[in-house]
């Protein structure tokens, strides 16, 4: 089998296109900015030890007894996952009526969870509250060090009351 050389015009664009990928990602990494697909990604790219970690979680109140669970199951409150539902709320509560925002968002939420109730065969809720969780002891190389039972902090940022189907 013989092999043919590459022409020089192909290897100059070869050449050319690997000088524009490699000038473009320095670019971005020297001026701090992302352009997808060249890209530093800086959110990996540095450890922040000092900072708890925190997370808003969405839990429900059961009615018969009055214990928490979390919603953060994907078959009690869809079409939203955890992670869409954490991002939704943490934006709601930092816009100007953050607090009517997340107030219609609960009611949304109450009323997703008792339609799909026939389903998940989930308790009655009595309330849905929404959680401020904060970890202070975070090993920053070690994400699953995070000990969900055993929060540092944990402040109420709303709460709706779920009305009895009587009501």
């Amino acid at each position: 089998m013989s092999v043919t050389p590459m022409s020089a015009a192909r290897r100059g664009v070869a050449h050319a296109a690997i000088a524009v990928v490699a000038g473009v990602s320095l670019a971005c990494i020297a001026t701090d900015r992302e352009y997808w697909p060249f890209s530093p990604y800086p959110m990996f790219a540095e450890l922040v030890p000092t900072q708890p970690y925190a997370e808003v979680v969405l839990v429900g109140v059961r009615r018969e007894d009055g214990a928490e669970f979390s919603l953060r199951p994907h078959k009690y409150i869809r079409p939203f996952d955890w992670s869409r539902q954490r991002v939704a709320l943490e934006q709601l509560l930092e816009r100007p009526d953050g607090g009517a925002a997340v107030a219609r968002a609960l009611a949304d939420c109450a009323r997703r969870y008792e339609v799909r109730r026939v389903r998940h065969h989930g308790p009655a809720l009595s309330a849905i509250r929404v959680y401020r969780l904060e970890w202070h002891h975070v090993n920053p190389r070690n994400s699953a060090s995070v000990d969900v039972d055993r929060v540092d902090r944990r402040v109420l940022l709303a709460e709706l009351t779920v009305p009895t189907e009587g009501r």
